[in-house]
């Protein structure tokens, strides 16, 4: 009997507050982040992106062919986690903006944020926003590979 009066106050509480919807679709399009991702964009074809772990955790790699370009372990919780880019170390943070993915990274004096979002089902969409020194945003899409396509 106490279910069925929570279950009712939790329908009647998102009857009244739309937003609860919201927040279970942002949480399913958050973990729909998690695979590996190749180019489509014909410049970049042999760049890839692994998103791997849970919301909770995050690990992130990103390869050109073979070679690991950059890869960090983070929480998705804005502080501060060690990264390793073509050997060089760096700092990373990361956080949820709605469903979409908000990576900041520092190397050396280099600092620039990159956002994943899902443009679809199965497109990635990596928008690469350099800070210091300034630059042009860029954007490119990836679609997700399939388990039985992946090495």
């Amino acid at each position: 009997m106490m279910q069925v009066k929570l279950l009712s106050a939790a329908f009647l509480l998102c009857a009244a507050f739309p937003w609860c919807y919201l927040r279970a679709d942002e949480t399913e399009k958050r973990e729909q982040l998690v695979g590996k991702w190749e180019a489509e964009d014909a410049d970049a074809k042999s760049v890839s992106w692994t998103l791997a772990g849970d919301l909770t955790k995050l690990h992130i790699t990103e390869f050109d062919g073979d070679k690991e370009l950059i890869g960090f372990e983070c929480s998705p919780d804005g502080k501060p986690c060690g990264s390793k880019t073509s050997g060089k170390r760096g700092e990373v943070s990361m956080w949820f903006n709605g469903s979409k993915l908000v990576v900041m990274q520092t190397r050396g004096t280099d600092a620039f944020q990159q956002e994943f979002k899902l443009a679809s089902d199965d497109i990635l969409e990596v928008k690469i926003v350099p800070l210091v020194p300034s630059g042009s945003p860029q954007k490119h899409r990836f679609h997700r590979v399939k388990a039985a396509q992946s090495k």
